[in-house]
């Protein structure tokens, strides 16, 4: 049993972050309730907050704090990060928003959260599974490893300048939306063939890159790593092929900075910093909240106000049973159209809107509470693979890149992240990543720079 003292200590390690806690769900019913329901704009495209019961937020609220108890401040292995990633920027928001974006009953309402938090705290698996031990690459691999990676971008380049035409006009940062109706207007084999592609380079080939060309300063290899993310985005006009490298960018050198045992504190203040940034560069300049909406909305607050609309839907509507992905082999679909479209027409008056969940929503839109159990289990098994591959490498290092698979899986099911969205390719690069060399004030010290600090 554990003594007075050692509950103390606990308790003494727990409650900063607690603290901290309070304030990031307060910053994230505020940027959703009092900036994008209440702009003209936004509220006639379905973002509209109700007025919920102090009982229901406190229960949301409450709900959301839970997983403190056991979820890890610092990271142990890589899964830790990505599992980080999830309560903040996934499980929090999907909580704090429920009762004022559903239309539920509260007691239904209530049986969400308890089912999202069995589902997470159900993830806690994965650190009691054996590792699967992997060798490692020798240092000689390094230069043909280059040469892979670089070769990647030049096909990726061909594919989306010839059959992508991309144009600098593609490139607009803030008038996307024309393009990417445009985009999913084709239905063709060609609008497929860039979205696969585009995915794998700005969720795969770039991160890696991009942490390995900082790591070891070769900035030319990290540069090609962003042109392929820039290009990605070129094609297909979704802000994430750009948004997620340059964030890894900035949290390989905040772990860098601050090591791996703060990784909680690093991750909370990401999410800080994405909420409380644009929230007050809108303040300030007075205008429409459009950089909330755009980068906010876009990493924390869509994935809670999803959540809920996927639960509202599907509450009464017949579930996809994944028609959609690998389900097609088995069962006739519900709908002609995808249930990301289901939704997203349910809430927003524009024809064609897609509204992509992440990996719990569109568990339960596909096969119910069994689909948020089948999600779960994928998980662990992305997780524990991850996990394996990188046994053994710096977690600063590698934490970083995973964040493109942690950003996918707010936003999608496990299975598409690991196809679509180019998650088995990026396991596949960690896999092949190999051991370098450090540089030093002292010149070039061989040894192994992804080894654990």
């Amino acid at each position: 049993m554990p003594s007075r003292a050692d509950w103390r200590d606990y308790l003494n390690a727990r409650w900063p972050l607690g603290l901290a806690m309070i304030g990031f769900i307060w910053l994230t019913i505020y940027a959703y309730r009092d900036l994008i329901a209440l702009d003209p704009y936004l509220s006639t495209s379905g973002f509209r907050a109700l007025v919920p019961s102090g009982w229901m937020v406190m229960v949301s609220i409450v709900t959301a704090m839970v997983p403190l108890i056991w979820i890890r401040r610092q990271m142990s292995q890589v899964s830790d990060f990505c599992v980080l990633y999830l309560y903040f920027f996934v499980f929090v928001p999907s909580c704090v928003m429920l009762p004022y974006t559903s239309y539920l009953s509260e007691s239904r309402q209530f049986s969400i959260l308890l089912l999202l938090l069995l589902a997470f705290g159900a993830v806690e698996v994965r650190r009691f599974l054996p590792q699967l031990l992997l060798p490692k690459l020798e240092t000689r691999f390094e230069g043909t490893f280059r040469i892979i990676m670089i070769a990647a971008v030049v096909l990726q380049s061909f594919v989306l300048l010839v059959v992508g035409d991309v144009t600098l006009e593609n490139l607009a940062f803030i008038e996307v939306y024309d393009d990417r109706a445009a985009f999913f207007a084709d239905d063709s084999g060609t609008r497929m063939l860039v979205a696969y592609v585009s995915n794998w380079a700005a969720f795969g080939i770039a991160p890696v890159m991009l942490v390995y060309g900082l790591h070891n300063k070769r900035y030319l290899f990290a540069g090609i790593g962003l042109f392929a993310a820039l290009l990605a985005f070129g094609a297909t006009s979704f802000r994430s092929h750009l948004f997620v490298p340059i964030l890894i960018i900035g949290l390989y050198y905040l772990f860098r900075a601050v090591g791996a045992k703060r990784a909680g504190l690093v991750v909370l203040v990401l999410a800080m910093f994405i909420t409380v940034i644009p929230a007050l560069i809108d303040h300030i300049t007075g205008g429409s909240p459009t950089l909330t909406w755009i980068v906010q909305f876009r990493f924390i607050g869509n994935n809670g106000f999803l959540t809920s609309q996927y639960f509202n839907v599907f509450e009464t509507l017949p579930k996809g049973y994944f028609a959609d992905s690998f389900g097609r082999f088995f069962v006739a679909p519900s709908y002609n159209i995808p249930i990301a479209q289901v939704v997203g027409e349910s809430f927003s008056p524009v024809r064609g809107n897609h509204a992509n969940a992440n990996l719990w929503a569109d568990g339960y839109g596909n096969l119910g509470i069994l689909g948020a159990i089948f999600a779960t289990a994928e998980l662990v098994l992305f997780l524990w693979l991850a996990d394996s591959i990188t046994r053994g490498q710096s977690l600063y290092v590698i934490a970083p890149i995973m964040l493109s698979a942690s950003f996918a899986l707010s936003n999608t099911s496990v299975h598409t992240m690991l196809t679509s969205n180019g998650g088995l390719l990026l396991l596949l690069l960690l896999a092949i990543l190999p051991y370098a060399t450090r540089t030093t004030a002292s010149g070039r010290v061989p040894g192994p720079a992804f080894s654990r600090p």
